[in-house]
């Protein structure tokens, strides 16, 4: 937007300077075609319709510089018309394509704020699942921890055992000594 805001300010300056030109040269050629128009007159009317060779000559010159005069005015007077509609068509056209960028960033705008949004409500979903999933992980493992039978390894198997012994070795002492005594 700003390069065609600068785009826009450059193309009037250089308008505005064309057409101060031709402001400032319409009249001076305007008035140098009056002039010569004058003359012209004024060499008609003094030699009349008499053929004389150096008047005919300078009459002849005074056409040609009044046909250049009029030729130029005509130019610039369409170069200007001409500058004038096309600056005009350019303007409206970077009229247009201010707009529409101009929506463009509205639209994108939006968008964005919208995506920001979505982003911002995924981001809390995320967090709350993530959330839920860590407290299943540690209910998981207390629960596995009391239902996971763990085998004993050699070593407690053996000490359980040799315990065992002792204690069925232990019984049968008291149940030998208690037989000894009541019989």
């Amino acid at each position: 937007l700003s390069a065609l805001s600068e785009a826009k300010a450059r193309a009037a300056k250089i308008r505005s300077k064309e057409s101060a030109l031709f402001k400032k040269n319409e009249p001076e050629i305007q008035q140098g075609l009056e002039g010569v128009k004058i003359a012209l007159k004024a060499l008609r009317e003094y030699y009349g319709n008499q053929d004389q060779g150096a008047a005919t000559g300078i009459v002849g010159m005074l056409e040609v510089v009044e046909s250049d005069f009029a030729k130029q005015l005509a130019e610039m007077r369409v170069a200007e018309s001409t500058a004038a509609e096309d600056f005009k068509k350019e303007e409206e056209e970077m009229k247009l394509e201010t707009s529409r960028k101009e929506q463009d960033v509205k639209y994108k705008t939006e968008a964005h704020q919208r995506l920001d949004a979505d982003l911002t409500d995924l981001q809390s979903d995320a967090d709350s699942a993530q959330s839920v999933l860590d407290d299943a992980k540690a209910y998981a493992e207390t629960v596995k921890s009391k239902c996971t039978v763990t085998p004993m390894s050699f070593e407690e198997k053996k000490a359980k055992r040799q315990q065992e012994i002792d204690d069925l070795k232990g019984a049968l002492t008291a149940l030998e000594s208690s037989s000894s005594s009541t019989a």
